[in-house]
């Protein structure tokens, strides 16, 4: 089974062109959207090099909620965590407006609003079985336009 690292140096240009276009767009976005602008939301974006990630939290009903956002490639996985900064997630790709479940992301997420860092542990699976990833993303808190 290939790892993630091992993967990456055939593509990376690409990938990285790429993410760095899709990682403006979602900032754009995000930052005209009215929860951005919320006075009581915290929203995180940063990448490693290999994958993108973006925070978002913000009220939900009587509760709070993270919206996690996770960019490898051409894949966008999006899950949530509810009343908590860190736990078991679980992030499901959507595609053409629908979740695509066989392509996901399963394991630990612990997101530091003090630190602004996140990290990820646990297993990527994008169709060819999934591999492991352990890694922790150093993130810049965007502020509002």
């Amino acid at each position: 089974m290939n790892t993630i690292k091992t993967q990456l140096p055939a593509f990376a240009k690409q990938i990285t062109k790429g993410m760095k276009t899709f990682i403006l767009g979602m900032v754009a976005i995000l930052a005209s959207s009215s929860a951005a602008r919320a006075a009581d939301s915290t929203w995180l974006l940063g990448d490693n090099g290999k994958i993108a990630v973006s925070t978002h939290e913000h009220r939900a009903g009587a509760g709070r909620a993270t919206s996690v956002t996770l960019i490898y490639g051409v894949h966008l996985l999006v899950g949530e965590l509810k009343d908590t900064d860190s736990g078991p997630i679980t992030l499901r790709e959507i595609s053409d407006g629908e979740e695509d479940k066989a392509n996901n992301f399963k394991g630990q997420i612990t997101v530091d609003y003090e630190r602004t860092r996140v990290t990820l542990a646990g297993n990527l699976d994008l169709g060819a079985g999934p591999q492991k990833i352990n890694f922790r993303i150093g993130c810049k808190e965007m502020g509002r336009l």
